[in-house]
């Protein structure tokens, strides 16, 4: 008996037991995925046979506890090609070198030296994690006892560098206590496969996420893709950007709370790109995608618009301020080499440039970044680039992803950007809501308050109005006294997880932030065998939850109309809001920014008494309406009796249940 959870079939529902599904998710498969990915704009086929490898390199036989880690793992073609590339000496140390720098005397060394370095170890334990014990990693259903998985061989994107070096050294100096993590792909299109990006994000494990030539419009809302863990901003491409109509596009998540903003560079919308700003204590960080079509590198219009947003970003920056620009910029004539400070820099000896790509450049050197991606793709060449801060460069390691989120490009592999970051990020306003729990409000004790008040004495000699508001007041006192609040904390896991799941998310968050960290393949190994598993229960859960909404159609129809509620409709208010040069981040703020707003719109004029008497003059007198309506005890008992019992409050924060209780 198997287990096909590929295909959605709920284990449960099937009568499966825990060692049917744990066998499955560790049995290797060798069935081929072909994921094609098409570049509309330059017109090449891009197609990844991609060939399952087994959960566990070590599997044998048919118990999933009897696993041995296998000695070596195949290295992929693009790690290989990685180690090939030439490592030149660096004349200097300028993050981006213009067409004046000589690169003469530059020599060619082999980068797999740094492959055999001492201190790099391919045993089961991590080289720069000594204490670590062996762990045992959760099934779908629970713990399987096992040892770790096996190594890979040591290639260039995972072997410690200075960037590692610089990157620990800053944790024990400065006392960093946040990674950023950033996720970046190209991923040549993801409209036909919304509903995988939205299962792959929900996990909320990276704090960015930066996506080119995403293929969206305006029939796909970002709510398909991710839920209200993300601030998402876009830039679809349309008429205004690109003589084309499909294709492109470029698109940033940020954890919602995590305090961001966008930015609009002037007639930035002509280019596809999107800036947002991210909050840390003491200085901010300019994030930005950048997507430029193979057919517009020799659009000046693009280039100059793309030189110009940079430089309106740097203007609003403060001196502390750093920018991270990542994007595909369809640049495959530069060969990219390695200074002394670990920056990449352009040999132009080597290098096909025109003049608009080196304007480009200088540019970026102007704005003081420099270039971290060091990660070839199928071809040998890298397109996708991460142009970063010096000052934030040195704390920021670049490497390949060890998965895709959904499917492989052979020319944009994924990349995973850590910045350590000192202080640490402003978190937004994610205080939690309280509410009256009326359910457990004690309605014996408001009621003989009630029959203990002289109601008379309180609403005699008052008009309407004021004896309104004196009932009022009296009601919502009472509720204050019988009814208890209740907290409400927001969840930030999905709704079909469960404990599981939850623990597999924590153990995944844990492996990537080490694997970020160390950047060797024990981390890897460790959080791809975990993410597998992880994805493969996501999977089975969230198909088990839409079944279930399905299922329960009929009888509880609101479920249904709640969940096609947020795949349609925006979550709520931007984590900041901005009206002229006043930023506000919290919802007392944020109103009086509205309040401000609003408040020359209107305006308040004063009538003498001859508009005053012109206006009332078509107003029927009392006499023809009728007779005044008499109330009584046994009028508004009859009109409370037939209320419906609600916890609802109305405008008046008076739900209807205590009038009737």
């Amino acid at each position: 008996m198997s287990c096909n959870i590929d295909n959605g079939i709920c284990p449960a529902a099937a009568g499966l037991d825990a060692t049917h599904l744990i066998h499955s998710s560790l049995t290797p498969d060798t069935t081929n995925m072909n994921n094609t990915c098409t570049t509309k704009d330059d017109r090449q086929e891009c197609t990844a046979a991609t060939t399952l490898v087994p959960s566990h390199p070590g599997v044998t036989g048919n118990n999933p506890r009897s696993m041995a880690p296998t000695n070596s793992i195949m290295l992929s073609s693009t790690t290989q090609r990685s180690q090939q590339r030439r490592n030149l000496t660096a004349p200097n140390d300028r993050p981006i070198v213009s067409q004046s720098v000589n690169t003469s005397g530059a020599s060619a060394s082999a980068c797999s030296q740094k492959s055999n370095d001492s201190s790099y170890s391919t045993s089961n334990q991590c080289p720069t994690c000594p204490s670590v014990e062996p762990e045992q990693y959760p099934s779908a259903f629970g713990t399987i006892g096992q040892s770790r998985p096996a190594t890979r061989s040591p290639s260039k994107s995972t072997t410690p560098s200075t960037a590692t070096k610089h990157f620990e050294s800053n944790e024990n100096e400065s006392g960093v206590s946040y990674q950023l993590l950033i996720y970046y792909q190209n991923v040549v299109g993801m409209n036909t496969s919304t509903a995988d990006y939205y299962l792959a994000c929900s996990d909320t494990l990276f704090d960015v996420f930066a996506f080119t030539e995403t293929w969206l419009n305006d029939n796909t809302l970002s709510q398909q893709i991710f839920d209200s863990s993300y601030m998402v901003y876009r830039s679809d491409r349309s008429a205004e950007n690109s003589k084309k109509v499909t294709g492109g596009g470029v698109l940033l998540a940020v954890r919602s709370n995590i305090k961001s903003r966008e930015f609009f560079p002037p007639d930035g919308r002509t280019i596809e790109q999107v800036w947002a700003a991210v909050s840390l204590h003491n200085r901010t960080i300019f994030i930005g995608a950048v997507y430029i079509p193979p057919d517009r590198t020799n659009d000046s219009a693009v280039i100059d618009q793309h030189i110009v947003s940079l430089r309106w970003i740097t203007q609003q920056m403060e001196l502390s301020d750093n920018i991270v620009l990542l994007g595909d910029f369809n640049l495959p004539g530069i060969d990219w080499t390695q200074s002394a400070s670990d920056y990449l820099y352009p040999v132009h000896s080597h290098s096909t440039l025109n003049r608009l790509s080196e304007r480009l450049l200088d540019s970026v050197s102007t704005a003081g970044l420099c270039q971290k991606n060091d990660i070839f793709n199928n071809n040998n060449r890298i397109l996708d680039l991460c142009f970063i801060s010096s000052e934030l460069a040195h704390n920021t390691v670049v490497i390949e992803a060890s998965a895709p989120l959904v499917k492989l490009c052979r020319h944009h592999p994924p990349l995973l950007i850590s910045i350590s970051i000192s202080p640490p990020l402003v978190f937004a306003n994610t205080a939690e809501s309280t509410y009256y729990n009326y359910r457990k409000a004690d309605y014996s004790s408001m009621n003989r308050y009630f029959l203990g008040i002289n109601w008379n004495d309180i609403l005699e000699n008052q008009d309407i109005d004021n004896a309104t508001s004196s009932m009022s007041n009296v009601l919502l006192y009472a509720i204050e006294q019988f009814v208890p609040k209740k907290k409400a904390k927001k969840s930030l896991n999905p709704p079909w997880t469960n404990a599981n799941l939850k623990r597999l998310k924590s153990l995944k968050r844990s492996y990537l932030r080490k694997f970020a960290k160390c950047r060797n393949d024990f981390w890897r190994s460790q959080y791809s065998f975990v993410n597998r598993t992880y994805k493969r229960l996501n999977k089975v859960l969230h198909a088990d939850y839409l079944n279930g909404i399905q299922t329960n159609l009929r009888a509880h129809p609101s479920g249904f109309w709640k969940y096609v509620d947020k795949q349609r409709k925006e979550f709520g208010l931007p984590t900041v809001m901005t009206r002229n040069d006043t930023e506000a981040s919290t919802s007392e703020s944020s109103c009086e920014l509205f309040r401000k707003q609003f408040r020359g719109v209107f305006f308040s004029e004063c009538l003498d008494s001859d508009q005053v008497s012109a206006t009332v003059q078509n107003v029927p007198s009392l006499s023809s309406v009728g007779a005044c309506p008499t109330i009584n005890r046994n009028v508004v008992q009859d009109a409370c009796s037939r209320l419906k019992k609600s916890t609802n409050a109305g405008p008046d924060s008076i739900p209807s249940i205590v009038l009737k209780m």
